[in-house]
């Protein structure tokens, strides 16, 4: 079939943004919206093998190698897909949400919109009373906890009830009061750094010469030269 029976106004570009960009997952969704929009324009539907080839001529020589393989237009798409969009962890959306300030030099119209976007990764859903009270105790306390580690846990959950929220909060301050109490139960282990190994005198070591400190035997030895008790060199016990 005539691929220039396409609506060539609504020609994507190219895809060439690597899959661990920093706003991979929204350059993709925007990218296949325009993908799908473009495809849909044709005159006569292409067969799922021209859309494949379609897809090879909208992908990036960077790109394409990792969708040579896919022997299916669906399972290409598939692997894009699974590449590109990543999981949203709802309860730090939320967490993002309910904390998000008008930044500096910010117009309250950007800052409106910025709400907008956020709003569509949380965990929105028909829930009763309760189970929203619930919702709003559990954004309150992580929102709000003074204990940073405990925070940064509870919001790598994913997503947790308030039952949920409080257990692990539990189960973490309960560790941290162990680990701590193990830590001062703990005694030093000694110190070697101020030890000083005892001075021997090599085996080899030569009599000091004349004039030197004497001997600690001398002094209480009787000089037979002239009777005086300590009256020695350390030289051959002569007398001074």
């Amino acid at each position: 079939r005539d691929f220039t029976a396409m609506d060539l106004c609504i020609k994507p570009d190219r895809l060439q943004l690597h899959p661990q960009a920093d706003n991979a997952t929204s350059a993709f969704a925007h990218w296949l919206a325009c993908f799908e929009a473009y495809i849909g324009s044709a005159t006569d539907q292409p067969s799922e093998a021209q859309k494949l080839q379609i897809l090879y001529t909208r992908s990036s020589s960077d790109i394409f190698p990792l969708i040579r393989d896919a022997p299916t237009y669906a399972e290409a798409m598939a692997f894009l897909k699974e590449n590109y969009t990543r999981p949203i962890n709802k309860l730090y959306a939320s967490h993002l949400l309910s904390t998000r300030q008008q930044l500096p030099g910010e117009s309250w119209e950007d800052f409106w919109r910025a709400l907008h976007a956020l709003v569509r990764n949380s965990d929105c859903q028909a829930v009763s009373a309760d189970e929203h009270s619930e919702l709003l105790i559990r954004d309150a306390f992580i929102t709000g906890i003074g204990l940073p580690y405990i925070r940064q846990r509870l919001l790598g959950g994913g997503t947790l009830n308030l039952t949920a929220t409080k257990k692990l909060a539990t189960s973490l301050s309960v560790a941290s009061r162990n680990v701590q109490a193990y830590a001062s139960d703990r005694t030093a282990p000694p110190s070697w750094t101020s030890w000083t190994p005892p001075v021997t005198a090599p085996a080899n070591s030569k009599p000091a010469s004349r004039g030197s400190q004497p001997n600690p035997g001398c002094l209480s030895a009787i000089c037979k030269a002239c009777g005086k008790k300590g009256h020695f060199t350390v030289e051959e016990g002569t007398c001074h």
